[in-house]
């Protein structure tokens, strides 16, 4: 009796080392998971999306109200055609926008755009809360103009905190492409 009773003492305690280790396990697991979700909600986090101006929209008296836009073909359409950059700020707290333009490849360089074009009474630098979008318009003109046009390979954002998101669709492609051809 004696003996039988030592098995069953012995076939327990295995089994309640193994569910002290998985609690164990599961608790660091969520330490660490929660450890990573509060330091990423520090971060700093932008989308930048170049885009094509399809089509302004005007007025009755001539301004411009407005621009459809398109990240997916690329339109030169005019003389006063325009391009556009897209931020959208997916942090949680508020950031400002203080430089935008292009990268160069190759090098450290920025075809940075020094007065962009904003609608709706915004200045630049601009302060994004959070979730909030800002479309920065530049003639195409004075892109077509720089030196550094054919090696550009994606447009930027940057923060007053020196924090720079890069980005890219088919329409900034198609620009490159047109400008090589």
């Amino acid at each position: 009796m004696e003996l039988f009773n030592r098995l069953e003492l012995n076939s327990i305690f295995p089994l309640k080392d193994i569910i002290i280790s998985l609690a164990a396990f599961v608790g660091m697991f969520l330490g660490i998971y929660n450890f990573w979700k509060e330091r990423d909600k520090e971060k700093v986090k932008l989308r930048v999306i170049p885009k094509s101006v399809q089509q302004k929209v005007v007025d009755p008296l001539g301004n411009i109200i407005g621009c459809i836009t398109s990240e997916n073909e690329f339109k030169d359409n005019s003389p006063q055609a325009l391009f556009a950059i897209e931020v959208v700020n997916i942090s949680r707290f508020t950031v400002i926008i203080n430089d935008i333009g292009f990268l160069v490849s190759g090098t450290k360089q920025r075809m940075s755009i020094p007065i962009p074009l904003l609608y709706n009474q915004e200045r630049f630098p601009t302060k994004l809360e959070p979730r909030e979008t800002v479309t920065f318009y530049v003639y195409l003109q004075s892109i077509l103009s720089s030196q550094n046009v054919r090696n550009i390979y994606c447009a930027f954002a940057k923060t007053s905190c020196d924090y720079i998101e890069r980005g890219k669709t088919e329409a900034l492609r198609q620009l490159i492409q047109y400008v090589r051809n």
